[in-house]
């Protein structure tokens, strides 16, 4: 059975390339008020900063050597397939515009000034696709790298994985994230290949849910 911590890529990489790749347009929009004239919309430099979350996790993903791995990568942006139920794209869709509008109502109800509306609905499609754009370039950085499950081999190899809510009985029940590597690997707290995974279970030491109560945890964490 195999336990060898497993050991991940630290962000600290992914943060200092980040803010290194940022600095021009830190400058730029300093030093240059007049470049932001040149934009279509009334935006600063700053804005164009899109750019550098998915830059830095293309390059750090580059330097890994994974295979096909700046693929993998680009391909999160139309995962889509992941959402297995539908139902959480109403929210997905209509929560942002819901708030907003709500906003607007709340505003409005308390008579606060507010300029008139004007919705330019024949740019719609065009600001769409322009914000589309960039939020590729934000997410893939940082939910696309940063934050998604992954481990760092002994080679230096990077190996993507797959979360999955469980519970670990260690004193305590503990709500946790198991992870399960594409080479087999699970890392439950500790790093084990699937005869080990299974004793636990048999243990009792990882299980869905204890006592068939997903609120069981919840006081005795909360205490």
């Amino acid at each position: 059975m195999n336990t060898t911590p497993s050991v991940n890529p630290s962000p600290l990489m992914f943060f200092l390339l980040l803010f290194v790749i940022s600095i021009p347009f830190w400058v730029i929009g300093a030093v240059a008020e007049n470049v932001a004239k040149m934009l279509p919309i009334n935006l600063p430099v700053s804005a164009l900063m899109f750019v550098c979350p998915i830059t830095a996790a293309l390059l750090l993903v580059r330097n890994a050597n994974t295979p096909n791995g700046l693929k993998k990568l680009l391909k999160r942006s139309f995962d889509y397939k992941r959402i297995k139920n539908k139902i959480w794209y109403v929210p997905i869709i209509l929560l942002m515009p819901a708030v907003m509008v709500l906003s607007y109502g709340i505003m409005r109800l308390l008579e606060l000034p507010l300029p008139a509306p004007h919705i330019p609905f024949g740019a719609i499609p065009i600001f769409f696709l322009i914000f589309f754009i960039s939020a590729i370039g934000e997410e893939i950085g940082w939910s696309g790298y940063v934050t998604d499950i992954y481990r760092k081999d002994t080679d230096g190899r990077v190996i993507f994985g797959k979360g999955l809510a469980a519970f670990i009985h260690n004193g305590h029940y503990h709500h946790v994230t198991i992870k399960i590597y594409q080479d087999g690997m699970i890392d439950c707290w500790e790093l084990v290949d699937l005869v080990g995974f299974k004793e636990k279970v048999r243990r009792g030491a990882v299980s869905k849910c204890p006592n068939h109560s997903r609120a069981t945890p919840l006081p005795k964490h909360s205490i």
